[in-house]
């Protein structure tokens, strides 16, 4: 979109200089295509064109048609022309080819159709740009001779369509300035050879394409020498693409004079691996990209020669495509405010025990060392027992995860692995003794083996690592067990000659036995065997035997076999050091004395004699950064409600008395929607649907382990769609409050989630799996209307460490009364997730891509009618449950980015006007009477839209 703007405007600054070459007139126009039965007729300075199309399968035909222009030269002056097309195939072609006196082509060029747009196209010889490619191929006359002829081809492929066409504004304008990069290969370097780049050139796109086998984050760095330019006078546009993109990705763009300094400086997060434009202004963040000025060392009147990008990867092993291209200027967009928001305290307080071991400090006294969530995940706590002081211990890393598996050593030391970091900590020293940086990103269980040696099994490669305390040895066997899905190896037991039985799953269970003297590793589940959709765990049993087991489910092992039970064994499961829960807390102190509990929200824990005698409590304090929040609505009364996680709870703030409050909620609040005075919920885990009353206390506890619901309680406890999805993405509430709906991905290592639907008047719930919706997909965008019609976009993931089985996704309609998908579609193409929803009216709904793409769907006619890229505008602040779009209710339409918050055209999904939002924005926001209110951080903030945006 950014570039065809660029044309609009450099058509605009020719206006006075452009000549119109066509008459006007239908005598002028000729065609050949008799049996398409065309309709032509003029409007002013429009031909206006009809047409059938009737083309067999497996085939491809051309509409042609002519037009006789006054001459000119291509040598001197480009052709512009303005096509209007509709009822596009994505694989249409348009072609023109200028011809002179005696037919001779003297210019040709074409461009790809791909959605129903109005544009204007420029045709200049002997380069690609406004939005046509030149086909060399194609010229056999003088590029001098005068071009007398016009010939138009539309080329379409099977199927029975209609084309609707109409050109317009035929015109003649100067040439447009010269592309800034020479097209060609000896401009390209690489200064970062070890990754072996393979260039190519592909009209006016580079392709780059590499490898990367990398222990911590690395960069790829090239060189683009370009035509001289100022930074001070224009700003650099330029495509880039990253098709394979991995979390953390980031792109640096460094513009150096002639002595290799830094004349401008810019970086991106990558959140979208499509084609996209990206635009370079000094001193201002916008265009998708934020300006570095710590980088910049030279005068902006410095000319740039040099263009050098970085493509920043975390570690890993990963082949790489890049494209970047069509490098122009453009006049610098207008800067965009960047507006401080109004900070309004705490949303939760607190923390969450990421792993707790009890521990002895330097003096023998009782303490706990805690691996600490919360919004920062980046300490860790060592509290005396006695005294209560507490010890924060910063990471020596910045996490990009929480610790989702520790263990706590023999010598008295705690361990873990989590952010591609394995970790020692020493509590008699109050520091990290030993850090390894690793490929895979965290520990899924942890072990000691008979001689101290600490192993740790990852996900999601399913890698083994091990540390020897004593000898200082840090062991990477490397992957243990490929697979086409992330795997959760939950559990360890070390046998008594020291060798490894992991279990791991999820989509499908496998036990492997490691050998960690010679690294052999055996895989004992027969491919025939494996339990699908399930995890192995692999655990002692008092008959002295190893099992690996999913509930009933049982396989005997004995070295390297493995032999499934026709019954449950008559034996019971021993406790042993391995460890699959985040949530582990050791609660025996060496003194003999127990941990009875510990509160990081009023800063209290108790601790007592073992046989629970002698109870005593002290209190301690830290840096409280707070519970982040899962996302943020408000009702109609004005109270605006959000779940938070770790600890599980639900924050409600009242903005006219700035009163703040926090309800225990016994559940994550992954999706939640406001309507009238109520908010409506879905959490994780087991798809709990409720809703909450806020004036009343929230009295509902242990929700995942009810199976009635609860009409009485608050929140009301409707029920679990375990059966069709546990992790919500969406939810919906019809305008008249009838109709609750929720939907998300399965159960663990399960591909393919359902809805659920709730009638609030009868308080029934119908679950609906995906079977009957989009088998293989999953909800994740969601509306409901009065009528009981369900509009639904779905992501093509699948249930946590599942397989993905689908390749795009879908749009569908499902029908309450009738109770079937009465529509479905994959309209949209390549898009892979659908996010979000937002009702503009009773038959159009504006939707979000993860692509970066806003699309308008008309219910009634049941087609997509808009198509907007907005990815210029960042990372959208999405979270699980998607509220990146939100209404002001009065008519207004509003995007939320991490960064950037921006009025949105509700008619065609233009961008109207941004700011950029000092702090930045975690997840989602609500409109209240003109106020915009979100989450950053662990604190409450607001923004008064009216007035930056007056």
């Amino acid at each position: 979109m950014k570039k065809l703007l660029h044309f609009f405007v450099f058509a605009a600054a020719f206006a006075v200089s452009a000549q119109s070459i066509w008459n006007g007139e239908i005598s002028s126009v000729r065609h050949s295509a008799y049996k398409h039965s065309p309709q032509f007729t003029a409007d002013g300075g429009a031909l206006n064109i009809k047409a059938s199309m009737n083309i067999p399968a497996g085939k491809h035909e051309y509409f042609a048609f002519s037009i006789n222009v006054s001459a000119f030269s291509l040598q001197e002056k480009s052709l512009s022309f303005h096509f209007t097309t509709r009822q596009v195939d994505p694989r249409d072609i348009f072609y023109v080819k200028a011809r002179n006196a005696s037919g001779q082509v003297v210019g040709s060029f074409y461009t790809r159709i791909t959605q129903s747009t109005s544009r204007t196209y420029i045709c200049t010889t002997g380069r690609d740009g406004g939005g046509m490619t030149y086909f060399a191929s194609d010229v056999k006359g003088p590029a001098g001779d005068p071009v007398v002829k016009l010939d138009f081809f539309y080329c379409r492929h099977d199927g029975n369509n209609a084309l609707d066409l109409t050109l317009s504004d035929i015109k003649i304008i100067p040439h447009p300035p010269v592309e800034l990069w020479n097209g060609q290969l000896s401009s390209v370097s690489s200064t970062t050879p070890k990754f072996s780049p393979q260039f190519s050139i592909d009209g006016d796109m580079l392709n780059i394409r590499t490898s990367f086998d990398i222990q911590k984050h690395e960069y790829f760095i090239f060189d683009v020498k370009v035509n001289p330019f100022s930074l001070q006078e224009k700003s650099l546009s330029f495509q880039f693409a990253s098709p394979q993109l991995l979390a953390g990705d980031m792109l640096y763009i460094k513009a150096l004079d002639a002595s290799g300094q830094v004349v401008g400086s810019f970086y991106t997060r990558l959140s979208n691996g499509n084609m996209r434009t990206y635009v370079c202004t000094p001193e201002s963040d916008t265009g998708g990209v934020t300006y570095f000025a710590s980088d910049v060392k030279a005068p902006i009147t410095n000319p740039v020669v040099k263009l050098r990008f970085f493509y920043c990867r975390m570690a890993g092993k990963n082949t790489m495509d890049l494209a970047v291209g069509k490098f122009e200027l453009v006049p610098h967009p207008p800067r965009v405010p960047t507006v401080k928001a109004r900070d309004l305290g705490f949303a939760v307080r607190g923390g969450t025990c990421r792993g707790l071991h009890t521990a002895k400090d330097a003096d023998g006294n009782d303490c706990v060392v805690v691996f600490l969530m919360d919004d920062i995940n980046r300490r860790m706590l060592q509290i005396s027992a006695v005294t209560g002081q507490c010890d924060e211990t910063v990471l020596p890393f910045r996490p990009r995860d929480a610790v989702y598996s520790s263990i706590k050593g023999s010598n008295g030391k705690s361990y873990s692995l989590f952010a591609h970091h394995f970790v020692e900590y020493d509590p008699a020293q109050k520091k990290f003794t030993f850090v390894r940086q690793v490929k895979d990103l965290c520990a899924m269980s942890m072990a000691e083996d008979n001689n101290g040696v600490i192993y740790a099994a990852t996900y999601p490669d399913f890698c083994l690592y091990s540390y020897n305390p004593a000898t200082g040895e840090f062991k990477d066997f490397g992957q243990l067990h490929k697979e086409t899905f992330a795997q959760y190896p939950r559990s360890i037991t070390v046998a008594d000659d020291n060798t490894l039985y992991i279990g791991t799953g999820n989509a499908r269970g496998q036990a492997i036995h490691v050998y960690p003297d010679s690294g052999r590793v055996v895989a004992l589940i027969p491919k025939a065997e494996e339990p699908a959709g399930k995890s192995l765990f692999v655990r002692r049993f008092t008959d002295g035997k190893i099992y690996a087991r999913h509930l009933d489910l049982f396989f005997r092992i004995d070295g390297d076999n493995a032999v499934k039970l026709d019954s449950v064994p008559d034996a019971q499961m021993i406790l042993s050091p391995f460890t699959g829960s985040q949530n582990l807390v050791i609660r025996d102190f060496d003194s003999g004395r127990k941990l009875v509990s510990i509160d990081f929200a009023t800063g209290k824990l108790v601790t007592s004699a073992a046989d629970g005698s002698d109870r005593r409590e002290v209190t301690f304090s830290f840096t409280n950064h707070g519970s982040p929040m899962m996302g943020v609505d408000v009702t109609a009364d004005g109270i605006v409600g959000g779940g938070g996680f770790f600890p599980f709870c639900f924050g409600l703030l009242y903005p006219e008395s700035g009163e703040k409050t926090i309800q225990a909620a016994d559940v994550q609040c992954n999706a939640i929607a406001a309507h009238g005075k109520y908010f409506y919920i879905a959490g994780y885990s087991g798809g709990i649907i409720m809703r909450f009353d806020p004036d009343k206390p929230w009295d509902l506890t242990n929700p995942m382990h009810r199976t009635q619901p609860d009409l009485q309680s608050n929140p009301v406890f409707y029920g679990s769609a375990r059966r069709v999805f546990i992790r919500p993405h969406a939810i919906a509430v019809s305008p008249d409050g009838r109709y609750f709906v929720s939907g998300g991905t399965p159960e663990y290592g399960h591909t393919g989630g359902g809805i659920a639907i709730v009638d609030t008047q009868s308080g029934e719930m119908t679950l609906v799996p995906h079977t009957e919706l989009a088998p293989l997909e999953s909800p994740h965008a969601l509306a409901v209307t009065d009528a009981g019609l369900i509009l639904c976009g779905t992501t093509i993931q699948s249930g946590t460490g599942g397989e993905v089985k689908a390749t795009e996704a879908s749009l569908f309609i499902y029908d309450i009364h009738a109770r079937k998908t009465i529509w479905r579609s994959k309209e949209l193409g390549s898009v892979q997730d659908i996010l979000q929803f937002i009702r503009l009216d009773d038959s159009r709904f504006m939707g979000f891509t993860s692509a970066g793409e806003l699309f308008i769907f008309d219910l009634d006619s049941r087609r997509v009618t808009v198509r907007q890229d907005i990815s210029e505008i960042g990372t959208p602040a999405r979270g699980q449950a998607c509220r990146v779009l939100i209404s002001d209710g009065e008519g207004g339409i509003w995007f939320i980015g991490t960064s950037y918050v921006a009025k949105i055209d509700p008619a065609d999904c233009r961008i109207l006007r941004k700011a950029k939002i000092d702090g930045g924005i975690q997840t989602g926001g609500a409109i209240y009477r003109g106020i915009l209110y979100f989450v950053a951080g662990h604190r409450w903030k607001s923004i008064d839209l009216k007035e930056i945006f007056k």
